[in-house]
């Protein structure tokens, strides 16, 4: 088994999003990992094959405030972590292990947020999504009620 050089940080521009990255970030730094943070956008149907530097389709406003946050999360907790960026049009899931796969990522840290058994059976979740639909190591960081 190979060491673990690429974290792929998934979050979705929710309050909770800047634990996430933290936490993915405190992970890098002890093993001397390389980040990508991943933001995935739903407002389109476009395929999940736009990255950071060739986004389509997105639209101008969502792009500029999606890109910021990505910017903005590197420019706080990057130091000297080498980090992409990723800005993803498609559906949420398939984006997310699609970029995992193509860059390499060996771990994908993504929230867990705590939802009760009736919310979650009509609703579900991302983080329950990629629990059953990858083989890439997930780290979920649990997000408590009260940081909700």
């Amino acid at each position: 088994m190979a060491l673990i050089s690429k974290i792929l940080i998934a979050v979705d521009r929710s309050p909770l999003s800047e634990k996430v990255i933290e936490y993915g970030y405190f992970i890098a730094r002890q093993i001397h990992a390389a980040i990508g943070i991943i933001v995935v956008d739903t407002s389109t149907e476009n395929p999940s094959d736009t990255l950071v530097g060739y986004v389509n389709s997105l639209s101008e406003e969502i792009q500029s405030d999606e890109a910021e946050f990505l910017r903005a999360m590197k420019d706080k907790y990057a130091d000297d972590i080498p980090t992409e960026l990723f800005l993803i049009a498609g559906p949420i899931t398939d984006s997310i292990l699609d970029t995992a796969e193509t860059w390499g990522a060996q771990i994908i840290v993504a929230g867990k947020p705590s939802h009760k058994a009736l919310s979650r059976l009509f609703t579900g979740s991302t983080s329950d999504d990629l629990i059953h639909a990858t083989d890439v190591p997930l780290l979920l960081v649990p997000l408590a009620k009260t940081d909700q």
